[in-house]
Formats: C-alpha cells, structure tokens, sequence
C-alpha cells in the first residue's frame, strides 16, 4: 500500500461506496410507478478485486494490487 500512496483508512469508505445498492427515486408510465435503485453488492471476488481504491501515476489503482482477496466460507476477509 506504501508503494501506492495508500492508508487503510482510505480504502475502506471506498469499498464501503462501493458495496452498497440505493434506491434514487421513481417513475410513473402506463399508469405503473417504477423504482429506480443504482449501485449493487460485491458478490465475487473478482467484483471486489475490481474496485478501483486509488490512482497512482495516473493509473488506477485496484483492490486487487494491495490486498489478497479470498473468496469463501472460511475466508470472509481481506488481507492487506
């Protein structure tokens, strides 16, 4: 993470942003009201590998190059 300009601090709002699904609002059309919700859950490891915690050198910086990511019943963590 040192090599990277990156606290742990940092990444977990980003990951926590990430992993959330909200609903934004309405519409009504043909006489039905329909519910729009943006964002989603992590729900691979590759999905949580892929999100994007910082930018170094002008490069995106992905979970995946900081931290060891298991996906699993026994290993419900991550590893930095």
């Amino acid at each position: 993470m040192a090599a990277y300009h990156l606290a742990p601090v940092a990444v977990i709002p980003i990951l926590d942003q990430q992993n959330r699904q909200l609903t934004s609002g309405s519409f009504s059309s043909h006489n039905q009201e329909f519910l729009v919700d943006t964002g989603g859950f992590l729900r691979t490891a590759e999905e949580v590998g892929s999100v994007v915690v910082g930018v170094f050198n002008q490069r995106p910086v992905f979970l995946r190059d900081i931290a060891k990511i298991a996906d699993g019943l026994k290993n419900r963590r991550i590893m930095f």
